[in-house]
């Protein structure tokens, strides 16, 4: 009887559960500047919009401010690697927002003087991390929030 327990638990339930586990997107069919455009960033900046560069994983957004510019940078990642680089920050990961994914922190960029970082994670699935000025915080949630809403869909693939 416990042979049959076992045998029942490793060949019917195990690979039950492993197959309910979520594979990781395939990043390559998404393209970030298509994400959220140029205009969605213009718009939540309240900013003229000067344009975009970058494609796929990576895209960087120009708004005009007074005489000169301010940009905004989204990266598209593999969430394995955002959570290593979250684990490795330990205690120092930046303030936590709720409501964006499994986990999403703000705080100061580390390369980047005067530049904010928001990573947030999709447990299993993907990450983002935006930059923006020091002075965008609001701006960025608001922007996560959109990307996050937008990936639900995933209707702006390559």
């Amino acid at each position: 009887m416990r042979a049959t327990v076992i045998s029942v638990l490793t060949f019917v339930v195990l690979p039950l559960g492993l197959s309910a586990q979520q594979q990781p997107r395939d990043l390559s069919r998404l393209d970030a500047c298509k994400v959220i455009t140029s205009q969605d960033v213009s718009i939540t900046a309240k900013r003229k919009n000067l344009g975009f560069t970058g494609g796929e994983a990576h895209c960087t957004y120009a708004v005009q401010v007074r005489d000169t510019m301010d940009t905004y940078e989204l990266y598209l990642v593999e969430a394995a690697v955002m959570d290593s680089l979250l684990t490795a920050r330990g205690a120092q990961k930046g303030t936590p927002v709720s409501g964006i994914w499994n986990e999403a922190y703000i705080a100061p960029a580390d390369s980047t003087p005067n530049q904010l970082a928001l990573v947030a994670v999709k447990k299993g699935d993907m990450a983002i991390r935006l930059l923006g000025p020091s002075t965008s915080k609001d701006v960025l949630i608001r922007l996560a929030r959109l990307i996050v809403d937008r990936i639900k869909y995933s209707t702006f693939v390559n």
